[in-house]
Formats: C-alpha cells, structure tokens, sequence
C-alpha cells in the first residue's frame, strides 16, 4: 500500500498457476501515484532484482531473478513443482536504499499435497554431500539482533571454503509464519 514513492508490484500472467507448467511472473517498478515506470534501479548483489517465492507451508521456496523486459518492467518464466498458496517477494535497490515488497498471495493447482507442514529445528542438516550447521544464542528475542553463524562441512565434518553466490558467501531469509 504504497501512497508515494517507488512501488514494485506483481501480476501473474496466466489465467491460472499450475504445477509442471510455465507460470509467467511480471514485475512493475514504478512511482507512485504518477505509475511512471522506474529504470533507474541499482545492481544489488549481482542483479537488479530479486524475487523470494514461498509456499504457505513454509517447506517450498525459492529464489529467481527476473531480467528487465521494459523500462521497469520485469519477467520470468517459473515452473512451480508443488501445489498450494504461494507469497513472494521482491527485493530492489534505489537511490541508495534497499526495498522489498510482499506480493499478495496466490494459489498454485495440481497434483501433490496441499500442505505438507513440517517443524524442524535441527541445528545440524545434511543436504546432498554438505551439513550446515548453524549456531545463536538462546533463547533468541523479537525486535533484537541475534548473532547467527553458519558453518558448512564436507560428508567427513571438515569445514569447507565458501565461493561466493551473487557477491556473498551466504544468504539469509527469514519468513515467518504469520
């Protein structure tokens, strides 16, 4: 609900999202109330916007970058592999200040379960041949900062040298339920 300044809204171009199927993303940066287009976005980490999708379960996300279409105008093609209700968001730079914008939510149809919710709160997962360990304080507290560390290890447990991904180490979302 932006009254004034730089908006980056979202439109679902299909009639309908559907699992297995090309589901054209659009983006719209612009000002507001005018609706003129914003070209002049900056490059934040690489790229000139981000896109965070997650499902309402909170066990299915991802992260695209849309490439400029228009003058402020953004596009992807995504192929969702789960169904259920989907929120994204949009992460941009401008005149020096980062943004991010919550997109409202939308449903995903097809084949496969609806939620799948699913608490962990492991500190140590293994994904593929890595663990990642993760370490804070406890027990950590609202509208604080909490010091999280992040260490990832081969299959034997020696800690590994991280390459960067769009100019960083590690990237940090954190979606809460609500």
């Amino acid at each position: 609900d932006v009254l004034k300044g730089l908006q980056v809204s979202l439109a679902v171009i299909n009639d309908e999202a559907e699992v297995g199927e090309k589901t054209t993303l659009r983006f719209y940066a612009e000002n507001i109330p005018t609706g003129e287009p914003v070209a002049d976005l900056e490059i934040a980490h690489e790229k000139l916007l981000h896109v965070i999708g997650v499902r309402n379960d909170l066990n299915q996300f991802f992260h695209i970058h849309p490439g400029e279409i228009g003058p402020g105008i953004f596009e992807i093609e995504y192929v969702f592999d789960k169904p259920w209700i989907y929120k994204l968001y949009s992460d941009v730079s401008y005149k020096g200040m980062m943004h991010t914008f919550g997109h409202y939510q939308f449903e995903v149809v097809g084949e496969g379960n609806a939620s799948e919710k699913e608490i962990s709160i492991s500190k140590n997962v293994i994904i593929g041949d890595y663990q990642v360990a993760v370490r804070y304080p406890e027990p950590l507290t609202a509208k604080d900062s909490n010091p999280v560390e992040f260490v990832v290890y081969d299959v034997y447990g020696t800690p590994i040298a991280l390459d960067n991904y769009l100019a960083e180490k590690m990237h940090l979302a954190v979606v809460s339920e609500d």
